[in-house]
């Protein structure tokens, strides 16, 4: 029977080599039948034979291409003419025998060509040379598994994509787990060495028996069967897995409303059931998140697994702690797996400030185990809802003060905070469990001044910084020693609020980081001199100043205290405006906050104190007064010689510079300094040797006998030391500045170098 068989595949070869084939084109495929591993296929030769009749043709690149005649006749030497594409302006060249090699038709640009020989029945070709798609996948269906793992006994197909001719010859290189080389499938005989395209293209693999571990695959052609053409695809991998069942989960132990992964392995398109034991009731697959059903199931459901690779992930969360076994189950095998989890309580730990001061923002900040969202209460009442969770389970969030219940006054509050409860602003949680609590301090709000000047000159500009937690800005007003109808510090400034000239106010924000405010106002240099009242005051936590009812200060002031018109406060003096701030912020029951400072205004003015005569080799200490606090003033020391300028500045009224005189000759000086402002002050002083003190030593006295000294009875002074009688003290030395000794040294070396003066003449 089996020789029959073969007897008629024969014959059908035969008559199919025999067939006359019928070209409507210029290439005429020539194939041929090989065997293969028991195995017949259809191939083609180890060239393309193109006719030039006239009829558009198509070769690859890297082809080999014999050329004949419209008879099919050698036709000599063909000459090819690029026309089109990256060919345009290109040229080839077959040889003699009307040949092109696989090397020359490999680094042909691609394009259209006009192909011509001198021979008879050789007409004008045009010929395409193009390239070629040559693309592996592994797949099933229409999902790719290449670099995945596939269990044992599951089927996929080649995916390969090609610009080829179905006849050409093509080998599937299939490397095993231990590096041999497949030639057939052992699971199913199917060929994999030396057949066509044809066969290859969305050939089934079956894995049925097949060594676990990775394998590889790559297609190759074989050039003698594919027209001289060579190429490798690239190589594509896949693991052969043991096919079983199996349960894997990222986290054994969660808490309350965490959601997690499981993951399913088993084999591909089998039916599966997913369940909970005991408590299953607590058990939640959310709808649609990974490879969970569209609806929501609770405690167990049953799905099919991936057709592709056979791996489904499924998220799943608890909503009561304990200890639970997940199952599941192939419905095909009756294959088994479980894992147990670990559930955990939700919770919540704050990172609260002791202290918050009511006007600034209450800032929240906090981790948990679980969740999307949080609530917040205060004490028993819900304040913020649905504050966000991020990746790393941190979540902040800031409440304004006093706005927000709870923080209106001094004193302790409780902050409780609520997972994922679903609650609304102003629920009561009394009642309910909170996952975390802490306590914040309510305290209020303060204001208070750095150092400032006493004494300010004109033109010059003042600073005044401070503190003010609670508050978003701060209010200066000042007032002129001569009332609202002076000249005060700028009148211009004044102008811009509908003030009159004596009374300046100025507004500036606190910082978000640090609650510090600083005013910096320019002083006119035809500014009221005197004492200036400078009121700093902030509202209270209502927002408002006292009496006014006004959050904005000058508005409280002109409907209260000016009739409507702030200009009428140019007929009060300064006493009477200070009565009247005083008012809007000390009334009863009033929580403002008000600093008041004295700064006096005078024309610039510099002082030098006196100097006295300065040793020379001692430092010039040089002070004085100025009024331009924080400004320099310029200190200069000239006479016999110039010793140089320095800028000092003024520090509380006051300024200090120093020289050197180490390099500086004795004489009279002067000290000179300039406020810059058009002000100086000099005084003068001189620089000296030093006046050596000298010591005559006593004339020589005899040497008495020895008399014992009787015991005194009472206790001597231990303020000195006594001598034996007919000895001297030791005469103490003279204080000698450096300039002495340098002195004395450079008068010994004039000696020195006198004394080989003489020596060298008298030679």
């Amino acid at each position: 029977m089996i020789k029959i068989q073969r007897a008629i595949l024969l014959l059908i070869i035969i008559f199919i080599l025999l067939t006359p084939m019928v070209a409507s084109a210029s290439i005429i495929p020539e194939t041929q039948v090989i065997e293969s591993q028991g195995t017949y296929f259809r191939v083609n030769q180890d060239n393309v034979t193109v006719y030039l009749d006239g009829e558009d043709a198509t070769i690859i690149k890297g082809q080999e291409v014999h050329f004949f005649n419209e008879t099919g006749y050698p036709c000599g030497i063909v000459n090819l003419e690029g026309l089109s594409g990256d060919a345009e302006d290109e040229s080839e060249e077959s040889d003699a025998d009307g040949v092109l090699g696989t090397d020359v038709t490999e680094d042909m640009e691609t394009g259209k060509y006009n192909a011509t020989a001198d021979c008879d029945g050789c007409k004008p070709t045009t010929i395409k040379v193009t390239g070629t798609s040559f693309k592996l996948d592994l797949k099933r269906g229409t999902k790719s598994v290449a670099g995945k793992k596939l269990p044992q006994g599951t089927g996929f197909t080649i995916d390969f994509k090609n610009s080829l001719d179905p006849y050409d010859g093509v080998t599937l290189e299939v490397k095993n787990p231990t590096g041999d080389i497949l030639k057939t499938n052992p699971a199913d005989g199917t060929v994999f060495d030396h057949v066509n395209v044809e066969h290859l293209e969305d050939l089934l693999i079956n894995t049925t028996g097949w060594d676990l571990g990775e394998y590889e695959f790559r297609i190759l052609t074989e050039e003698e069967y594919a027209r001289g053409f060579s190429e490798k695809s690239d190589v594509k991998k896949l693991e052969i897995v043991k096919s079983e069942i199996k349960l894997e989960t990222e986290r054994e132990k969660v808490a309350e409303l965490e959601r997690f992964k499981l993951t399913v392995t088993g084999a591909p398109d089998n039916s599966i059931n997913i369940s909970v034991g005991r408590g299953g009731e607590f058990a939640i697959f959310p709808p649609g998140v990974n490879d969970n059903p569209h609806e929501e199931m609770i405690g167990s459901f049953t799905d099919e697994l991936d057709d592709v690779d056979g791996e489904n992930v499924y998220s799943i969360y608890f909503t009561r702690s304990g200890s639970y076994t997940i199952e599941v189950q192939d419905l095909t095998s009756g294959e088994m797996d479980s894992l147990d989890v670990s559930v955990v309580k939700k919770k919540a730990v704050l990172d609260l400030p002791d202290t918050c001061v009511i006007g600034e923002d209450l800032r929240i900040n906090g981790t948990v185990n679980a969740g999307n969202t949080v609530d917040i209460a205060i004490e028993d009442l819900v304040v913020m809802t649905d504050i966000p969770v991020d990746s790393s389970g941190r979540f902040s969030e800031e409440l304004p003060t006093p706005q927000t219940h709870g923080t209106t006054v001094e004193g302790d509050i409780e902050i409780r905070v609520f997972i994922d409860e679903g609650l609304a602003v102003g629920d009561n949680v009394k009642d309910l469990s909170e996952d975390g609590m802490g306590i914040v301090t309510m305290v209020e709000g303060d204001l208070s001044l750095d150092d400032h000047p006493s004494l300010i000159a004109r033109g010059d500009t003042l600073k005044l910084t401070g503190y003010a937690p609670g508050f978003d800005a701060v209010d200066l007003i000042a007032i002129s020693p001569e009332g609202g109808g002076g000249d005060g510090l700028n009148p211009s400034d004044s102008g811009l609020d509908g003030l009159p000239t004596g009374i300046t106010h100025y507004i500036e924000s606190t910082s978000d980081e640090d609650s510090r405010f600083s005013f910096e106002i320019d002083i006119q240099d035809d500014a009221d001199e005197g004492e200036y009242l400078i009121f700093v005051l902030v509202p209270g936590k209502d927002g408002v100043y006292g009496r006014t009812g006004s959050s904005y200060l000058l508005d409280g002031l002109k409907d209260r205290y000016a009739g409507g018109d702030l200009m009428n406060l140019a007929g009060k003096m300064q006493d009477e405006l200070d009565a009247i701030i005083r008012d809007i912020t000390s009334g009863a029951g009033s929580d403002d906050i008000m600093k008041m400072i004295e700064i006096e205004v005078r024309e610039s003015s510099v002082e030098l104190d006196p100097i006295d005569d300065v040793v020379i080799g001692d430092d010039i200490v040089v002070t004085g007064s100025s009024n331009r606090e924080g400004y320099s003033v310029a200190v200069r020391v000239y006479g016999t010689m110039d010793l140089g300028k320095k800028l000092a500045e003024v520090k509380n009224g006051r300024f200090m510079a120093v020289f050197e005189t180490l390099e500086a000759v004795t004489g009279t000086y002067t000290v000179e300094v300039d406020d810059q402002n058009g002000h100086t002050d000099t005084d003068t002083f001189n620089i000296v040797v030093p006046t050596p003190i000298v010591t005559s030593t006593p004339a020589p006295t005899s040497t008495p006998a020895w008399t014992p000294t009787p015991t005194a009875t009472a206790s001597a002074t231990p303020t000195a030391t006594a001598v034996a009688d007919g000895i001297s003290e030791k005469p103490e030395m003279p204080h000698m500045s450096w300039s002495v000794v340098l002195i004395v040294i450079g008068l010994i070396l004039a000696g020195l170098v006198g004394v080989v003066y003489l020596r060298i003449k008298v030679q």
